[in-house]
């Protein structure tokens, strides 16, 4: 069994996330929804890619933490500001969407 390093295994995670994101992008190109089908499998998509924006922010929090000491990775996540600003600006309500919609629709509008 080959055991990651807390960097390695929050890369790994980021990794994931990223090639679920690639794939949805790829099956909606090849699948050029039509009328009906495109608004299902656009809901569709976009309920995952809400899953997917809160696993983001998870990841690259618990990243944060990991490596609160190291200056060189503050330094490639400064960098990569302009890629999650945007989501991080909107994790109130992506994390109320996925908690209280998509996790758990027969909670909407309690808290969790």
């Amino acid at each position: 069994m080959i055991k990651l390093t807390v960097l390695e295994a929050d890369i790994v995670r980021l990794s994931w996330i990223e090639s679920r994101f690639e794939y949805m992008f790829q099956e909606y190109r090849k699948a050029k929804p039509k009328k009906n089908f495109d608004f299902s499998f656009a809901s569709i998509l976009r309920e995952y890619a809400m899953i997917q924006l809160l696993n983001f922010i998870e990841a690259r929090k618990d990243l944060l933490k990991n490596q609160k000491s190291s200056k060189k990775f503050r330094s490639i996540d400064k960098v990569l500001e302009p890629q999650w600003k945007s989501v991080f600006a909107h994790e109130k309500g992506i994390r109320e969407i996925r908690n209280c919609y998509l996790g758990h629709i027969q909670n909407w509008g309690e808290k969790l």
